[in-house]
């Protein structure tokens, strides 16, 4: 069980406080990616379209970066990654690029 915080910075201290509750709870958190639909069913967590403005460019990658570097030994790089995503409803695949690291083997 998490203990809920006390800071200064009001806004700080809800949205931290927000996640604890969450994770107490032992509940999804919804994001700006991910929308969390629960029903009688269950849960279902679903990739919400992000749209890209023109000055954030295509999301391309176009190299690693200082992101791409240190690591321990034995662990992964991160790197681009193709996910395929299904919709439940209408078992449409999708495919999303996340820069994340492999799980090594």
């Amino acid at each position: 069980m998490l203990t809920r915080v006390t800071i200064g910075w009001v806004w700080l201290e809800r949205t931290l406080n927000g996640i604890i509750d969450q994770v107490n709870r032992q509940k999804p958190l919804q994001s700006a990616s991910v929308a969390v639909e629960e029903s009688p069913n269950g849960t279902v967590l679903k990739v919400v379209a992000i749209q890209a403005t023109p000055d954030q460019g295509t999301g391309q990658a176009s190299g690693g970066g200082a992101a791409g570097a240190g690591g321990r030994p034995g662990q992964a790089q991160p790197n681009w990654m193709t996910v395929t995503i299904v919709n439940p409803d209408t078992c449409v695949q999708s495919q999303i690029q996340v820069w994340a690291r492999a799980v090594p083997k």
